[in-house]
């Protein structure tokens, strides 16, 4: 098995993140846990329209204070 560093698996889960978010795949996320739901099981279970959300959601600056 491949020893990988910390910095390396940090950087993979990153990639990981962005290309789930990117594709609106993420159902849910909290404390550095997702939860991804493929095309087909979004449709199938009802939560393609949460998924998208997500996304969408993820894509919207912060409003700035002031």
């Amino acid at each position: 098995m491949k020893t990988l560093t910390r910095q390396q698996r940090i950087v993979a889960y990153q990639e990981v993140c962005r290309l789930a978010e990117a594709n609106a795949l993420i159902l849910k996320g909290y404390g550095g846990v997702l939860t991804l739901v493929h095309p087909d099981t979004q449709e199938q279970e009802g939560v393609m329209d949460q998924c998208l959300r997500m996304a969408d959601a993820s894509e919207k600056p912060k409003a700035e204070a002031g």
